[in-house]
């Protein structure tokens, strides 16, 4: 019997684990070790089955991972597997960490597979991080090819005449630059309106207005988990709407506009009125959010108008804050995430896209500037925002995004409410 052995590649630097030796029986004991000391880290664990020989792979993968990938033949020995392996792997930079863990039935002198044993020597992430007990046994790749892009959009689409955000449907288109979108097929949509999505640990999370009003979604986008998230608040009774997220010391920090049963939040039952922006924090899981002390901002509508949608981002040192009047976008700056988020023109508005250019913003950190997306009553145009603050005119805008993302779409599809991120799964 062929004892198994084990191989570390960590940073690119190959050590050998001489003399530590892993029978069969010890790998729920190895599964726990590396939990314990790669907390961040993914653990897929999949089993490789001919009829004469079965071979268990345990790769520890990095949060950003570039996948799946497939043997081009079927290996004649043991180390010819783990020599392949190990190459692939080189040529896999996001790949930081793998561990193989041979177990075989066979003899020290491998033999050949036996005719019809199949050896699928795919690494598929289904990004789920390791559950309670410590194990992810990933059985199958991603069902369907999937696409790798620098740049994440969730946007909601609907057919005119839409009649309401509760027709609204939620999906994922991915880029390269910035400005050609693709239409993510793997991911089916979800119903709900003006999404957000943030990366964390090796999840996608999608917040929308649906009556689920989260999921999590893998590598494969495919949805994990989804779930209901409350807002604990003494002031905030109508919930919240728009929301807009980013990870702050290992929690989600939910900026929003406060909802108002029986209402449109954004504008004012009889004018003048004061509309705010509020935040707040909830841990990872469970995600149950609780109000934070103050405003964010706040504007005062006097004879008409809204203010709602808001985007938040990190910029230089600090923080940007853009929030949508109509159908332009003002900005707003802080140096720290949960203090007053202030006008460059204070007390007057700062509009970077003016003359009815588009609102319901996201905004993407880029270098010293920001890529601004904006929505237009069809479809989702970008502007390149000098400093983040600089106000763009009507032509820098560019559309990047139509209802013909949709194989198949009819003039009548209507693309909306961008959010912008960069990919935890680049290309």
């Amino acid at each position: 019997m062929l004892t198994p052995g084990i191989r570390l590649r960590l940073n690119n630097h190959v050590s050998s684990n001489a003399g530590h030796l892993v029978e069969e029986p010890s790998i729920p004991a190895l599964l726990q070790t590396l939990k314990k000391n790669l907390p961040q880290h993914t653990i897929i664990r999949r089993r490789i089955t001919g009829p004469s020989s079965s071979v268990q792979l345990i790769a520890v993968k990095h949060c950003r991972v570039d996948g799946p990938f497939r043997l081009s033949r079927k290996p004649d020995t043991l180390k010819e597997f783990s020599d392949m392996m190990t190459l692939m792997n080189d040529k896999r930079s996001a790949l930081t960490i793998l561990v193989l863990c041979c177990l075989t039935a066979c003899s020290e002198d491998i033999q050949k597979p036996d005719a019809g044993t199949s050896f699928d020597g795919s690494i598929a992430d289904k990004g789920t991080q390791l559950d309670s007990g410590g194990i992810y046994d990933a059985q199958s790749a991603c069902s369907m090819p999937v696409p790798r892009f620098t740049y994440l959009m969730a946007f909601h689409s609907c057919e005119q005449p839409c009649q309401g955000p509760h027709n609204h449907v939620s999906y994922l288109a991915g880029s390269n630059d910035g400005i050609s979108w693709t239409h993510i097929e793997a991911f089916v949509g979800l119903k709900g309106s003006v999404p957000d999505i943030v990366a964390h640990e090796n999840s996608l999370y999608l917040f929308h207005t649906g009556e689920k009003n989260w999921a999590r979604l893998n590598a494969c986008y495919e949805v994990l988990e989804e779930g209901r998230a409350d807002l604990q608040s003494a002031t905030d009774t109508g919930g919240f709407v728009d929301p807009s997220l980013l990870i702050d010391n290992g929690e989600l920090v939910l900026f929003y506009l406060p909802g108002i049963m029986g209402q449109d939040p954004a504008g004012c039952a009889t004018y003048p009125c004061t509309k705010e922006i509020h935040s707040a924090r909830s841990s990872i899981s469970p995600i149950a959010f609780s109000q934070s002390a103050g405003n964010r901002t706040e504007h005062t509508l006097e004879t008409g108008g809204t203010f709602s949608d808001p985007d938040i981002i990190r910029h230089a040192d600090g923080y940007l804050l853009y929030v949508s009047t109509g159908q332009n976008t003002a900005v707003f700056s802080s140096n720290t995430l949960e203090g007053e988020f202030k006008s460059p023109d204070h007390p007057q508005l700062r509009q970077v896209s003016q003359q009815n250019s588009g609102g319901v913003p996201s905004a993407i950190s880029v270098g010293d500037d920001v890529w601004l997306y904006v929505s237009t009553p069809k479809e989702i145009r970008r502007a390149v925002i000098k400093g983040g603050i600089t106000a763009a005119q009507p032509q820098d805008f560019e559309t990047v995004l139509t209802g013909q993302v949709f194989s198949g779409a009819s003039t009548d599809t209507v693309v909306s409410s961008p959010s912008i991120i960069v990919s935890p799964w680049p290309k």
